[in-house]
């Protein structure tokens, strides 16, 4: 407790005015036991404590959200009043109020964060003053000062908190995990150790193709997404346009279609991508405030280990008591225009896969590139050695492992493009032509 309450007294330092007024003590036995209650029926992993806070950013409408990990504490900072001094906070907590949206995010978050037995500290800066509230176990330290702002800070302390080391950098590295894995999408631009998170596609996912729905109307609920090319060139020059390779960079999909020319991030309707994966199965998967729910299956079987993936931006939504899963289907007009975007891009894609299978070049045994031939070659040696010591020209050997390891590379990732081929043929027939 003591690095957060060093933490408090630095930041309250800074923001210092005439006025203050402190106060200790312990909160009461029900309180305990209903922050206890609480922490019991909160969320499935550790680590989704911090997507919540994320969420009860972008549902403020806040221009950034700050996560930074220092030695001893991680740090969030949400730079907009969030309608609560931090003993309305504590009370909503302890207490099941009538919340926002944005605050129930914030509530549900630090309940489960309790529980996980953290020192922890907050300050709230709205227009009637700046508050701050630290507590662990159960004892309870606020102060006020007359200092006005617009600002949410949380401190979270790890190191005293009767973990070890080893324990409290897993526990951050889950934490910042959970947000890459479930913010890519978050409208609100996420800055991490100084650092913007933009992915283009799930960093947790091998996606093979994807696709951004054209914008039609000004009324539409929108996705913010990142565009990354890998430095590709189009292969069109419309309004929307189209990149194909044969052999895509690491992390980058064969083939993707852009609704607007312009690379970084940019709002769409909704987004369709192809994802590889053992048992993985067709879905929706929703955008609550900037974090991920998973869908119901779409019942659209395509080929073995791909599936289409579609992602929709919702401004509300019934999740189950796990936060992050519902079981709402689309209908109505939605249905139908995933339907026909669905089928647009299969056509899409299937045309530059023709294309690409009919020109398939042969095998060239000649690598165009000393570096590959040396870091395969190094490979191929670490795994000869018997070879060697018996005498085998290295020359003959390293020469047969470059040009077999080029050869699968060519085989894998002309079975992934006819994989990609049978399933875009496979969802037309289950969509109807």
């Amino acid at each position: 407790m003591l690095t957060v309450m060093l933490e408090l007294d630095r930041y309250l330092e800074q923001h210092r005015a005439e006025g203050v007024h402190c106060s200790e003590g312990s909160f009461s036995l029900s309180a305990r036991k209903a922050l206890e209650k609480f922490a019991q029926y909160q969320l499935e992993f550790p680590g989704l404590w911090l997507v919540k806070l994320v969420q009860c950013g972008v549902a403020l409408g806040v221009e950034q959200i700050i996560i930074t990990l220092k030695k001893n504490t991680l740090e969030v900072t949400l730079p907009r009043d969030i309608g609560l001094t931090a003993q309305g906070l504590w009370d909503g907590v302890v207490t099941a109020p009538p919340l926002t949206p944005a605050q129930q995010h914030l509530v549900t978050g630090l309940r489960a964060l309790y529980g996980q037995h953290n020192g922890l500290a907050w300050i709230c800066q709205g227009a009637e003053g700046t508050s701050a509230l630290s507590l662990s176990d159960d004892k309870l330290s606020k102060t006020e000062i007359d200092q006005v702002g617009s600002e949410f800070k949380l401190i979270v302390e790890r190191r005293n908190s009767g973990i070890g080391a080893g324990l409290w950098l897993s526990r951050s590295l889950d934490e910042l995990q959970a947000v890459r894995r479930l913010c890519w999408l978050s409208p609100v631009p996420i800055i991490l150790d100084g650092r913007t998170l933009a992915y283009s596609v799930d960093p947790c996912s091998t996606t093979l193709a994807r696709w951004e729905v054209a914008r039609r109307s000004d009324g539409e609920e929108f996705l913010r997404v990142f565009r990354d090319s890998g430095g590709l060139t189009p292969s069109s020059s419309d309004d929307n346009p189209v990149f194909f390779t044969k052999s895509p960079p690491k992390k980058f999909p064969y083939y993707q279609r852009w609704s607007g020319r312009e690379p970084g991030f940019a709002p769409v309707p909704a987004l369709l991508t192809l994802e590889a994966g053992e048992g993985m199965k067709s879905q929706l998967r929703y955008v609550l405030d900037g974090a991920l729910i998973e869908g119901p299956e779409l019942h659209l079987p395509l080929v073995a280990g791909v599936a289409l993936r579609a992602y929709l931006s919702v401004q509300e939504l019934q999740v189950d008591l796990s936060q992050f899963q519902t079981s709402i289907k689309l209908s109505g007009t939605r249905e139908e225009a995933f339907r026909r975007q669905a089928r647009e891009f299969f056509k899409s894609l299937i045309e530059h896969l023709d294309s690409s299978l009919r020109n398939t070049t042969s095998y060239d045994p000649q690598m165009k590139g000393a570096g590959a031939t040396v870091a395969t070659a190094a490979t191929f040696l670490k795994s000869k050695a018997l070879f060697l010591a018996l005498g085998l020209p290295a020359g003959l050997l390293v020469g047969g492992s470059v040009a077999t390891a080029v050869k699968m590379r060519d085989y894998n990732r002309r079975m992934q493009r006819l994989d990609l081929q049978n399933a875009c043929r496979a969802g037309l027939r289950q969509l109807g032509h």
